[in-house]
């Protein structure tokens, strides 16, 4: 045990080789002696009980000194660390912190004295006391005040240009940094937009080919529709026509009957007496007409009688003749019948009468809604928010309302309200107007941040037509409190949260002002503006940007 502890404590502690315990005998003993390497601090057991006073009263000045440093009393430290040094000389640490207070105290004195040569305007006069005792020396620096304040300045300016240079360098690679990220953002937008090009080239792949095997489909239909009708219609002519019959020998010659009284020739005298029959002159091998050769009072029995003279053939060639004709004529009623059925009729295309669009768009889709049914609107609505349309597109959206006798009418502004569950108040509902058109734009420029981009790439907006400008923007400012939850439905379905510290700002494009209140940013924003006595209402600063650039007159 040390002595300096048994010196505080007397009495307190015993050892045991004073035998203030009982002997006892040891378990092992160990019969050889034990090695001389093992006692390897011998000197350390010799140590001077006066020796270890002095160091510990050292170490409790040296406590108190530098405490006395660290409050920037440096003259009385520079008193405890001599003192120290008295006592042991060997303490570094007493030496190294009295050259620094000496060298502190130096520099606090210089200070002061500046302080009075400003304050007085007289010059800077060398202490008259020199604190510093002459058995110990001064340091190199404490010789000169004023060379020392000159190396003093030294080191900061070269602290100084060292700190300049790195912070241009830091400058520098910063400079570099945002531009390989500005590079790198770029090449992302044009590997999305090259991806977007892509897909629309493959959408429009696939649909060329749908429509392709779809009219070779018809095609098809419309071929074996032909050909079964051409089936049809000759074993009709099959059916009709007469079957060949055997070649007969010539009929023979059947008299005329008439009337009127024939004459008997009487036979030559040379020949026998034989009776003879006269015969029409058109049954003779000269081609004789049938009205010449016809007397001009047959009867009917004699017609008749002349038809079943004729050939054979020649009716079968008729009655094919007919057979064609009357096919040909049935197929060509069909098939202008079918035209007929498939082109629309004209009058109900004109009769329909769409509502004025209040800015250009670049197609329009229609969603028909029935009488109660209502409820199918988000459905049909989020199928065109899902279409990948060309970037830069406006489309224009109807809604058509259809009752159970047909009737259609296109939806009023405080309807479609109440379909995209937004909410207007009272006193601007009755300032805006009839005319509206409700519109969705597909964005150019996708944001990098995931909470943006969660938003989607299409944007809802407003169109509406106003009255008086003026009445109206006082409104809108004082709406500017609750609009971001009276509006939260135009983010299509989204979860909109405005923080408490963003604020609507104002922006100036193209001479006209928008208000707008970024979320986060202008990729997702709640803006509106007053354009060619309309208020227009949108969800991103593009997309306004996109209706200015198109409505603003001589841009």
């Amino acid at each position: 045990m040390p002595e300096d502890i048994k010196q505080a404590f007397p009495g307190k502690f015993k050892l045991a080789s004073e035998k203030t315990q009982p002997e006892r005998k040891p378990l092992f003993v160990e019969t050889k002696p034990l090695s001389p390497r093992i006692d390897i601090y011998p000197a350390a057991k010799q140590k001077k009980p006066a020796q270890t006073a002095e160091k510990s009263q050292a170490n409790l000045l040296y406590k108190a000194a530098k405490a006395l440093y660290k409050r920037n009393l440096f003259q009385e430290a520079i008193i405890g660390f001599q003192d120290i040094l008295r006592i042991d000389p060997s303490h570094w640490r007493a030496n190294w912190f009295l050259k620094k207070s000496q060298n502190k105290l130096l520099k606090q004195r210089v200070k002061s004295q500046k302080k009075k040569q400003s304050q007085l305007q007289v010059p800077i006069e060398a202490p008259e006391e020199d604190f510093f005792s002459a058995s110990e020396p001064m340091p190199a620096a404490a010789l000169s005040a004023e060379k020392f304040a000159a190396e003093i300045e030294k080191v900061k300016q070269e602290l100084e240009q060292k700190t300049a240079q790195e912070e241009q360098k830091i400058k520098e690679l910063e400079q570099q940094i945002i531009s390989d990220r500005a590079m790198l953002e770029e090449e992302q937008k044009a590997r999305q937009k090259l991806a977007q090009m892509l897909d629309f080239a493959q959408q429009e792949k696939q649909t060329a080919q749908t429509r392709l095997e779809q009219e070779h489909q018809a095609l098809l239909e419309e071929q074996a529709k032909l050909e079964e009708q051409a089936k049809k219609s000759q074993e009709q002519i099959q059916t009709s026509a007469p079957q060949p019959e055997t070649p007969q020998l010539p009929t023979p010659i059947v008299p005329i009957e008439t009337d009127l009284p024939l004459k008997e020739i009487p036979p030559p005298p040379s020949l026998p007496s034989a009776p003879q029959i006269i015969t029409a002159p058109f049954l003779e091998d000269k081609p004789a007409p049938l009205a010449a050769a016809l007397p001009s009072a047959i009867p009917r029995k004699s017609i008749f009688a002349l038809l079943s003279s004729i050939r054979p053939f020649r009716i079968a060639f008729a009655l094919i003749v007919l057979t064609v004709v009357i096919a040909g004529a049935t197929y060509g009623i069909g098939l202008w019948q079918r035209q007929e059925e498939k082109t629309p009729a004209p009058a109900a295309t004109t009769q329909e009468i769409l509502p004025p669009a209040l800015i250009s768009t670049d197609k329009t889709e229609t969603i028909t809604l029935q009488t109660g049914q209502k409820k199918n609107f988000a459905n049909s609505l989020k199928l065109i928010l899902d279409k990948n349309e060309i970037p830069g597109t406006i489309t224009r959206v109807l809604i058509k309302l259809v009752d159970d006798s047909q009737n259609q009418k296109y939806l009023s502004l405080g309807e479609t309200a109440d379909l995209l569950q937004i909410v207007f108040p009272a006193e601007i509902l009755q300032s805006l107007g009839n005319n509206y058109t409700f519109f969705i734009y597909a964005q150019k420029e996708l944001p990098l941040s995931p909470f943006a981009a969660g938003l989607g790439r299409n944007k809802a907006g407003l169109v509406i037509n106003i009255g008086q400008e003026e009445k109206i923007s006082q409104q809108m400012i004082s709406w500017e409190q609750n609009m971001e939850k009276d509006l939260d439905a135009l983010f299509m379905g989204k979860k909109i949260s405005f923080s408490e510290e963003t604020q609507w700002t104002d922006i100036s494009y193209l001479n006209y002002q928008i208000r707008s209140l970024f979320l986060p940013d202008e990729h997702s924003s709640l803006n509106y503006a007053f354009i060619n006595d309309n208020l227009i209402i949108t969800t991103s600063s593009e997309t306004m940007k996109t209706i200015i650039d198109r409505s603003a007159p001589n841009q």
